[in-house]
């Protein structure tokens, strides 16, 4: 088992500083999470401060988005966003958050899958795409089809993709945090662990 620093909580450092306090807290790994200046600047450029600061890219977590957005402009991020981490050397994993399905059916998952797998062939096959459970953030969203853990296992293992459990957001659904890792265990890459409430 690898333990990493999700840089992502620390955002409002510079990235540099997130990457050296990671460091002389111990961390020798990190889970960089991308923002646009991010991808616009490129890979190679945070490599050279990992690099500095004496830290590993293990994983990279696409661009957030804060906003409703279109399955085009989702895949065309979630694209830029295996570009990047299939030029970071020690990257591992992509995580993905799912996009919403309007339908109710997961024929946009598909379509996001068929786009971001094929991307990832191109970019570097074994980039490990990692799709991390939803959290209820009690904001009216529809339940999706893939806020089941099962469905998300199954599912990920069918396009040859991964998990990444998020244990608050798991239990943000109430689902108990031994039974969530049960139950994506045989797709199990990366678990993101928070105090958060």
């Amino acid at each position: 088992m690898r333990i990493s620093v999700a840089a992502g909580a620390m955002m409002f450092y510079p990235v540099r500083s997130m990457l050296l306090i990671s460091r002389r807290a111990g961390f020798r790994l990190v889970e960089l999470l991308l923002t646009p200046t991010m991808l616009r600047v490129g890979p190679e450029h945070y490599q050279c401060i990992a690099d500095d600061a004496g830290i590993d890219i293990a994983s990279v977590h696409a661009r957030l988005h804060y906003r409703d957005v279109g399955l085009d402009e989702k895949i065309e991020s979630d694209r830029r966003s295996i570009r990047f981490a299939a030029h970071i050397g020690a990257c591992e994993c992509l995580v993905l958050h799912t996009p919403m399905s309007r339908s109710g059916d997961l024929s946009d998952v598909r379509l996001w899958l068929d786009a971001l797998c094929a991307e990832r062939d191109r970019a570097r096959p074994s980039l490990r795409l990692a799709m991390e459970n939803r959290a209820d953030n009690h904001d009216g969203t529809t339940q999706q089809q893939l806020d089941s853990l099962e469905r998300l296992r199954v599912v990920a293992s069918e396009w040859g993709a991964h998990v990444t459990l998020d244990i608050a957001h798991a239990a943000s659904f109430g689902v108990d945090p031994v039974v969530a890792i049960d139950t994506v265990a045989p797709r199990l890459v990366n678990v993101h662990l928070s105090d958060a409430r």
